[in-house]
């Protein structure tokens, strides 16, 4: 179930995370094609007051080129405007102003407008008068200023309220020459998009920025909702273990008072058995199994005391102890084993070294390791016990043996409980050696050791 709804949460994240980004694409394109509108809007401005201007003039009005390219270039100079053109009926420049149109006319002309990276041109954007496609609007003249108000000596004028046609002294041929060359039919402008690509950079760094910091703000999420499920599973498990650590206390409690109650018996049948044992008028089968009764009671008995020593709770209370000292009674404590095989025992380590731990504890994990190395050596052996001081005001003691050594496989084996390679082993020594280390704050390994078994006890405070 959790792992499923981990999925559904970061799934969600990852959703809201791309509707985001959808989010803030379309709001890009949004604000791009506004940019563009508001571009065409301007250039559609310009052109409908230039329109204005040029209606002003009367229909078909004859005006220098010259003197409207010079205009021109002042509006261009003025405004945002990069170009002007004015094109005739053939699609031909006329007159123009700014720099040189980049735009394809063609494709200008038919579709109204034209964008390319740098600017964006608009074509007749306000019309300049009805029939302005069929009739010019302007017609440009190259020609000296006073051509325009004065005609020939002698030619009559053209009546009051006439259409658009030829000036007094202008014939038909030319007029129309001229219009078909420099009539202007189509009104182009250029304006630069330099701004607008600079607004669209910025406006995408920004779309990039929220994007990146709702990316931030999933990752925090999911890597707050990863701690929180965590934080839940350890929570269960460390429910869980005190609940099986209160039952196993329970269970210790229970198991070290059934053995106790079975001591009491045991001790009746051995002082029995050691009582008939002694009988001389008894026969002698009968005091021989009396003899084997004590023997397999003691062996019991030893075991009991052993889970007991397992079984009851650890709660060390330290204080300063002379380690050679203590390793040296250890030695005392096991002359009989070490005579029985001839062992030799070592002490390698300063005499004044003073440790830190439960007096009780610590002999009986020295003893337990000690008697483990004695079992394990063959006749005239060695056992050695050696303290080496480690950083942060530490000591290690290490036990070494020329024995045949622990198997690789079984070295984290060997320290559960009721795990032996020994024949006559319990089990149990080892698993009081570790629960002993691990109530003091100790690390107990057994060492990797092509010559015999090592076994090292690490992190003993100094006093």
């Amino acid at each position: 179930m959790r792992p499923m709804r981990g999925k559904i949460i970061y799934g969600l994240l990852a959703f809201v995370w791309f509707m985001v980004v959808g989010w803030q694409i379309f709001e890009h394109q949004r604000m791009r094609e506004s940019e563009r509108r508001a571009l065409s809007n301007r250039a559609h401005d310009l052109s409908a007051a230039l329109s204005v201007v040029i209606r002003s003039q009367g229909r078909t009005a004859i005006v220098p080129r010259p003197r409207l390219e010079a205009a021109l270039n002042e509006l261009v100079d003025s405004t945002e405007l990069e170009s002007i053109a004015l094109l005739n009926e053939s699609g031909e420049v006329a007159a123009s102003a700014g720099r040189p149109m980049q735009a394809d006319v063609d494709t200008l002309l038919r579709l109204r407008e034209q964008w390319t990276k740098d600017s964006a041109s608009f074509a007749n954007l306000v019309a300049l008068g009805p029939g302005a496609e069929r009739e010019p609007a302007l017609l440009l003249l190259d020609g000296p200023r006073d051509r325009i108000h004065r005609g020939p000596q002698g030619e009559p004028g053209r009546p009051p309220g006439a259409g658009p046609g030829p000036p007094p002294w202008m014939n038909r041929r030319e007029y129309d020459r001229l219009a078909e060359e420099r009539g202007v039919h189509w009104f182009l402008v250029t304006i630069p998009t330099g701004p607008l690509r600079t607004a669209m950079a910025r406006d995408l760094q920004l779309r990039g920025i929220v994007a990146g910091v709702a990316l931030l703000a999933c990752l925090a999420l999911g890597a707050a909702w990863r701690a929180f499920a965590r934080s839940s599973n350890l929570e269960i498990q460390l429910v869980r273990a005190e609940e099986s650590a209160r039952r196993l206390q329970e269970l210790n409690v229970t198991a070290a008072g059934l053995v106790h109650e079975t001591k009491n018996p045991l001790n009746l049948i051995r002082g029995w058995a050691q009582m008939i044992g002694r009988a001389e008028l008894l026969p002698a089968a009968l005091r021989d199994t009396a003899a084997k009764i004590t023997e397999e009671a003691d062996r019991v008995t030893g075991r009991l005391n052993q889970f007991l020593d397992y079984a009851r709770p650890v709660q060390p209370q330290p204080k300063p102890l002379p380690l050679s000292e203590l390793v040296q009674g250890v030695f005392g404590i096991l002359v009989f084993d070490q005579e029985e095989k001839s062992v030799a025992f070592d002490w390698i380590g300063p005499s004044s070294l003073t440790v830190l731990a439960d007096e009780d504890m610590l002999r009986q994990v020295l003893f337990n390791l000690i008697l483990n190395a004695v079992q394990a050596v063959p006749n005239g052996g060695r056992v050695e016990v050696r303290a080496i001081k480690e950083s942060a005001g530490t000591v290690s003691v290490e036990i070494h043996d020329n024995g045949p050594g622990v198997p690789e496989p079984v070295r984290e084996e060997i320290f559960r409980p009721y795990f032996t390679t020994s024949e006559n082993g319990t089990g149990l020594g080892l698993a009081v050696v570790r629960r002993i280390a691990y109530a003091h704050g100790w690390r107990v390994v057994c060492v990797p050791n092509e010559n015999g078994g090592v076994f090292r006890v690490s992190g003993i405070a100094m006093a």
